[in-house]
């Protein structure tokens, strides 16, 4: 219910099984004690994991403006195509130290930017990944998703991942017609196909 508002909400240790959630209106914060890979080596357990419930099309959907996700490992529990997923309309939205993870195996892509969600033609506009990890499974290397990051869409613009990791897909990140997207100190392995796949026309992309 805090998150109908434009509140901050904390989530404490604990693993939290939820049907898709769908975040829009202005200003939610999201945080949670701190994300950790699931079955990685070392995991104390003392994290926050939101995980798919069961087979759904994300764990989250953002919309809106002015939404911060921290500290919150976002679990597709591999029967979820798109654990995060951003449509149009969203605007300045901040990810970090948040890991995002197991995808459906082979055809899932853990973050989704699609500006031509349903048809829609608004934007997705400035949105931030910073300090994140984007792996599909901290436990086994072999297992991987399609996609580390999509983007879709003229109508995706300045969206920036920094300082952030990726790792265990075909192709770490796959942009179509012409979005606009840097990376910033970020790291991409374990990828059977292509660190990048760039397809459509248009836009930008910067790698530094």
């Amino acid at each position: 219910n805090a998150m109908a508002a434009a509140l901050t909400v904390y989530l404490p240790p604990g693993t939290y099984l939820t049907d898709p959630i769908v975040v829009t209106g202005y200003g939610r914060r999201l945080h949670g004690a701190g994300a950790e890979g699931t079955g990685a080596t070392g995991a104390t357990g003392l994290g926050t994991t939101i995980r798919a419930r069961g087979t759904q099309t994300e764990v989250v959907r953002i919309a809106g403006q002015n939404h911060t996700f921290e500290g919150i490992t976002f679990n597709g529990n591999f029967t979820t195509a798109v654990p995060v997923r951003l449509v149009p309309t969203s605007f300045n939205i901040t990810f970090r130290k948040c890991i995002i993870e197991r995808a459906t195996a082979a055809t899932g892509k853990l973050v989704y930017l699609h500006s031509t969600y349903f048809g829609a033609t608004s934007q997705i506009d400035k949105v931030l990944f910073a300090d994140c990890v984007l792996k599909q499974d901290a436990s086994n290397d072999t297992n991987r998703a399609l996609y580390c990051v999509e983007v879709v869409g003229s109508n995706a613009l300045e969206i920036v991942f920094e300082n952030t990791f990726m790792a265990s897909a075909a192709s770490i990140v796959k942009i179509t017609d012409g979005a606009g997207i840097s990376f910033k100190d970020c790291q991409g392995e374990n990828f059977t196909t292509s660190c990048f796949a760039l397809t459509g026309s248009g836009g930008y992309q910067s790698i530094s």
